[in-house]
């Protein structure tokens, strides 16, 4: 089990990935902005990021500048719904472990997870959307 913090301005993707998270048996806290993202980090350990890319005052990629100078070895994974070939390439330069497209299906989510906890499983393909 992975504790795993998801950063999202939107209460209701907030649920339902930490749904999804600890159905798939992980802890997963949530935060409604970058910056209270970066307090709960200073406060405590976590195995994994999961953050919106697009977010009022501080974005996904400011995010991921931040934790990584925190805590360069924290997988951060950013998920967005205005994916583009530039946001896609700086957040893998910047570090990202994976970065996928809103709507994600289930499995997708759950793989990137194992991915970047060192897992590497793959989900059966049975986990839909």
């Amino acid at each position: 089990m992975a504790k795993i913090l998801i950063v999202d301005d939107d209460p209701d993707i907030l649920i339902v990935i930490q749904r999804l998270l600890e159905t798939d048996g992980h802890e997963a806290v949530t935060a409604d902005s970058g910056m209270k993202a970066l307090k709960l980090i200073e406060l405590d350990e976590y195995d994994l990021v999961i953050s919106d890319l697009r977010m009022p005052s501080m974005d996904g990629i400011a995010l991921l500048r931040e934790l990584k100078a925190l805590r360069p070895s924290l997988p951060v994974i950013l998920v967005t719904a205005y994916a583009s070939v530039e946001t896609a390439a700086e957040s893998v330069r910047l570090g990202a472990s994976d970065y996928l497209f809103k709507p994600f299906k289930v499995k997708d989510l759950l793989s990137a997870v194992a991915r970047a906890l060192g897992g590497g499983k793959e989900v059966p393909r049975t986990a839909t959307h």
